[in-house]
């Protein structure tokens, strides 16, 4: 757990994946894993439109398709005021100001992300707060990988 302050107002946070209570973490998840495939603003939006024009250069209507479904599912989420990337880090939050947050569904994590606004928390703080979860998730899993053994060569053939 990790506690950060701003303005005054403290959230106590899950750092670490390993120690994420696994309905929290499914969660925190299912929102990156939309941000990862739709994206979260217009941004996003922009970039999608640049690749769908290299989709159409290179003739590649699969993927094409694909990339427009996306792209309105996206302007819904944008439509309804929702942010992925700002949402998979509410389920991470365990208390505001010494109040424990326990509805981390998505009508839950709505309420904690107006809450944090009301209380002054910029998109800026809770994208550094983002980053700092994952880069403290990348260096756990880096460290594993390095100490892996080589993986020896199964004398079983497929």
């Amino acid at each position: 757990m990790k506690k950060a302050t701003y303005k005054g107002h403290t959230i106590l946070h899950c750092d670490s994946m390993a120690e994420t209570p696994i309905d929290r973490f499914v969660m925190h998840n299912f929102f990156l894993s939309v941000d990862a495939g739709l994206g979260s603003d217009t941004g996003d939006y922009f970039a999608n439109i640049d690749n769908m024009i290299t989709m159409c250069d290179k003739r590649d209507y699969e993927k094409l398709r694909v990339t427009l479904i996306n792209q309105k599912q996206m302007m819904m989420m944008i439509e309804a005021k929702q942010h992925p990337k700002l949402m998979s880090f509410m389920p991470l939050i365990v208390e505001v100001d010494g109040k424990r947050k326990e509805d981390y569904s998505e009508e839950g994590c709505k309420a904690t992300m107006h809450e944090l606004g009301k209380l002054g928390f910029t998109y800026g703080t809770i994208i550094y707060l983002i980053d700092d979860v994952k880069k403290k998730c990348l260096r756990k899993l880096l460290s594993i990988f390095q100490t892996w053994p080589k993986v020896q060569r199964s004398p079983i053939s497929t």
